[in-house]
Parts: C-alpha cells; sequence; structure tokens
C-alpha cells in the first residue's frame, strides 16, 4: 500500500451540520433554514425525538459533522509533511505525525470505498 494517499471521497459533501433534535446529521442546503439539506445521520436511532435523547448523543452528532473536516486536515497535513521534507528521517516527531496522518487517511478510505 504506498504511503501517498490519494483523495477521492465518496462520503457525502460538505458542509454537514446538526440539526433536528440535536442528533441529526445533514448536508447541504443553504444556510439560515438549510432548505433542500438532506439527512444523513441520527445518532439516537432507537430514541426517536428530544425526549429520549443523551447528552452522549449530541456529542456523538457533533464528532461525526467534523469527521470530514478532521479528513481534510489530515490529508493537508500529510501532503505538507510530504512536499516539505521529501525524504525525512524514519524516525522523530515528523515522520510519527505523517505516518499517523497516513494511517487515518488510508482507514477512512477504506470505509469510504466500503
Amino acid at each position: 500500500m504506498s504511503e501517498q494517499p490519494k483523495s477521492e471521497a465518496k462520503h457525502t459533501p460538505l458542509p454537514w451540520f446538526v440539526g433536528g433534535d440535536g442528533a441529526d446529521i445533514f448536508a447541504g442546503g443553504e444556510a439560515p433554514n438549510y432548505a433542500g439539506a438532506r439527512h444523513v445521520a441520527d445518532c439516537q436511532p432507537g430514541r426517536p425525538g428530544l425526549l429520549g435523547m443523551e447528552s452522549e448523543d449530541a456529542a456523538n452528532a457533533q464528532l461525526l459533522v467534523m469527521a470530514p473536516v478532521l479528513l481534510a486536515v489530515c490529508e493537508e497535513a500529510e501532503r505538507a509533511i510530504r512536499e516539505m521534507h521529501p525524504a525525512p528521517p524514519r524516525d522523530g516527531a515528523l515522520h510519527a505525525a505523517r505516518m499517523s496522518c497516513v494511517e487515518i487517511i488510508q482507514k477512512a478510505k477504506e470505509i469510504d470505498n466500503g
């Protein structure tokens, strides 16, 4: 497997946002009312409605909304490290950071390609 990940995400395009009862994730649409947004996920499928929601459900929704952004940051960081240091030493903090980014990106792509 190559150390240089290629980005062709198949996840729902950004922007993602939390809406509905605070544990629903939507994508697209335009602010302020996000007309035309698509429902992407529900972090509390077994307990519809605000009454059954736990704070963990809302936290999960917020984390999921940030996942594509965090993936893009990892891709950007990995690319920057590779371009600034094409042949860095195979040890040290810089190498460890790049390898962590590579691993995260590869795992995300495996999930994305199902």
